[in-house]
């Protein structure tokens, strides 16, 4: 094989030669690595670098290259070779679960009448009792992470809020028998150790299913955080449909559920995906976080360093690591247009069907996988063959935005345990419009609107959108389409808005 990779020489060798021709070639496909082969070879002698023109010897050889220059990718392998096996990720199950039979996997108990879905009889969980992270801060919703990284004086600051002032420093060193104590208003006014600022990360509850939320991925979409602290405040979950408003948040009658109620059927995480840019109000510092899921971007350290973006990589390894380890994954996002809330659900039928029960106005299924270079939360969780759902809850600075945040998160978590009398307070509202999007149009030189359209508005075919100079006027598909996330700041290469249908 004459195509070498670029990189240092690997310290362990990877012998893929028991993989079949075919298997071989499904695999190489799955990873794209077509793009790991023209970003990394010198491809001399004329060689194609196109996987689809090598010989099945070529296709392994690049594939034992890529895994043995990129470790944490050979899980990844792994996984799919055993998805085109037809073996079920039971298979990575502790001993104590992995009897699960594949006939539960992915099957949906729902009541016709009710959109309630019933999760723990969906999909088998993927850890036991035994199998919980261990989790050694003196908090049993902080993280042993988060914990670690506080100073000595901030913890004490920490400690004095939550036992209001009868905590003595030596606590601080009794993390095995600690109590729980929860947050209150008082300590998240503290300014270094507030959810966003000192604490990035939190974990609640001892149960058997994990779930994660992330929130804050990108530094200027702050709605997540902020409907987090809330109810890490008030120790409840918030009840409210799409039509939420701001006020909502300071009727008591709408936090009834304790979250605490939550505790021992469930462990949830909720991770700020970008601290810094958070902290400094922008999108990201130096790469777009959520576009680093892709394997090829989360191996490459080397291209990382040189272009300066270790941090937000860092990042996305962590988050990454927690999707891996999840049962479901909710990732909460605002935008730049002016709009009622949307879901975009991964791939899966079960995400498909718990986005349709959350309070939001739509759901668009498929978008979640056609942002042009890839590489989202939402498209890692499907790698891993975990649910997983986004959700834009409008316009960044709408005065609405954390109250929809809040009433999302909610239902989420609440439609993850199988109590079904606890969806009630979570559950009114009308059902989204659903739609699926058929594809996306990319920002080009010279790009310009030729039209303004509202988000979600219906566009008859041949109505003219906008033009480049490449392909000139560019009119509305045949039959018509639905214009989803047209963008109000375009830039080359990223996408300029998605074409979608009803179902």
């Amino acid at each position: 094989m004459s195509a070498i990779p670029k990189h240092r020489a690997s310290m362990n060798k990877v012998d893929f030669s028991g993989l079949t021709n075919e298997l071989t070639s499904r695999i190489a496909h799955d990873l794209n690595l077509d793009k790991y082969v023209s970003k990394n070879s010198r491809a001399p002698d004329g060689l194609s670098i196109s996987i689809a023109k090598m010989t099945p010897e070529e296709t392994r050889h690049v594939l034992e290259d890529f895994v043995e220059h990129h470790p944490d990718a050979e899980r990844q392998v792994a996984r799919l070779v055993l998805q085109h096996l037809g073996i079920n990720k039971s298979v990575f199950l502790s001993p104590q679960v992995s009897s699960i039979t594949n006939d539960s996997a992915g099957q949906i108990m729902a009541s016709p009448t009710s959109s309630f879905v019933d999760l723990n009889e969906s999909i088998p969980l993927k850890h036991s009792d035994d199998d919980i992270m261990p989790n050694l801060s003196p908090v049993s919703w902080l993280s042993e992470d988060s914990w670690s990284s506080m100073s000595y004086n901030d913890k004490l600051g920490f400690m004095e809020h939550l036992t209001n002032g009868k905590f003595r420093s030596e606590h601080i060193y009794e993390a095995q028998t600690r109590s729980i104590f929860y947050p209150t208003a008082e300590m998240f006014k503290h300014s270094t150790i507030a959810f966003g600022k000192g604490i990035d990360r939190v974990v609640l509850g001892n149960g058997p299913r994990r779930v994660l939320i992330i929130v804050g991925i990108h530094g200027n979409e702050p709605c997540g955080v902020e409907a987090v602290k809330l109810m890490l405040q008030r120790k409840a979950l918030f009840t409210g449909d799409s039509s939420v408003k701001a006020k909502d948040l300071y009727e008591n009658d709408n936090w009834k559920l304790p979250i605490e109620a939550l505790f021992s059927s469930l462990t949830i995480e909720v991770i700020i995906g970008n601290p810094k840019a958070l902290e400094q109000n922008t999108r990201f510092l130096k790469k777009n976080p959520n576009r680093l899921f892709d394997i090829h971007m989360i191996c490459n350290d080397a291209a990382a360093e040189d272009e300066g973006y270790t941090y937000e990589l860092q990042r996305a390894k962590l988050i990454s690591e927690s999707i891996r380890c999840a049962d479901f994954v909710l990732d909460i996002h605002s935008t730049s247009a002016d709009v009622g809330s949307f879901a975009l659900p991964s791939s899966m039928d079960l995400s498909e069907q718990l986005a349709e029960c959350l309070p939001v106005k739509y759901v668009i299924e498929s978008l979640a996988h056609m942002t042009l270079d890839g590489g989202t939360t939402v498209d890692c969780a499907k790698l891993h063959f975990v649910p997983a759902i986004c959700v834009e809850c409008g316009q960044h600075c709408h005065v609405d935005i954390v109250a929809r945040a809040a009433a999302v998160i909610s239902a989420f978590l609440t439609m993850q345990t199988s109590e079904r009398d606890s969806l009630a307070c979570c559950n009114k509202h009308d059902k989204p419009l659903a739609m699926r999007c058929e594809y996306a149009e990319r920002v080009q030189s010279g790009f310009e609107w030729l039209n303004q359209f509202p988000e979600f508005s219906f566009v008859p075919e041949s109505t003219p959108v906008f033009r480049t100079d490449e392909r000139g006027d560019v009119l509305a598909p045949e039959g018509g389409a639905f214009i989803v996330m047209p963008t109000s700041h375009p830039v080359d290469g990223e996408e300029a808005l998605f074409w979608a249908s009803a179902k």
